[in-house]
């Protein structure tokens, strides 16, 4: 028995062996699975942190460009009253006077005269009289011309029945 029994020990501690290294293949490959879980956590972890750190700088420059732009904004719209001041000085009736007087060499005047014209018909009767003259030949030969082109049509008329 010793001999058989030696026989079927040896193939036990190679079976023992055998097991031994699959389960210590199969640690070793759970802990590379694991490994790599943890490495692909670690990289998504970096890739969205330095995703997040892209868009604070892009938020940072961009509310700076805000700001920049803000002040701008300000800046012109101070320019705008000074300017739209300026034009409220140069508009107003003190200033125009001012200039006419001293720069145009213009004075005031000192009463308002009035001329007062008679009818048109009492300063120029030859032009009226002219005028009706003219209103009253243009309606004889209107009349005349009607006249003609009524004769005309009827002879054309007695010409296309013959």
């Amino acid at each position: 028995m010793s001999s058989v029994g030696l026989a079927q020990k040896a193939p036990l501690k190679k079976r023992k062996k055998t097991i031994k290294k699959t389960q210590v293949g199969i640690k070793n490959a759970a802990f590379a699975a694991v490994r790599l879980v943890v490495f692909a956590c670690m990289l998504g972890a970096l890739a969205s942190l330095t995703i997040s750190i892209y868009f604070r700088v892009v938020i940072t420059k961009d509310s700076f460009y805000n700001n920049e732009l803000e002040k701008k904004i300000e800046s012109e719209k101070i320019v705008k009253e000074k300017l739209e001041a300026t034009l409220a000085s140069l508009k107003s009736p003190q200033r125009i006077e001012k200039v006419a007087v001293e720069d145009l060499g213009m004075v005031k005047p000192t009463e308002v005269s009035y001329i007062i014209l008679p009818p048109l018909e009492e300063r120029l009767p030859d032009i009226v009289h002219k005028k009706k003259k003219l209103e009253i030949g243009f309606l004889d030969r209107l009349a005349d011309s009607l006249a003609q082109s009524r004769e005309l049509a009827v002879e054309i008329r007695k010409n296309t029945l013959r």
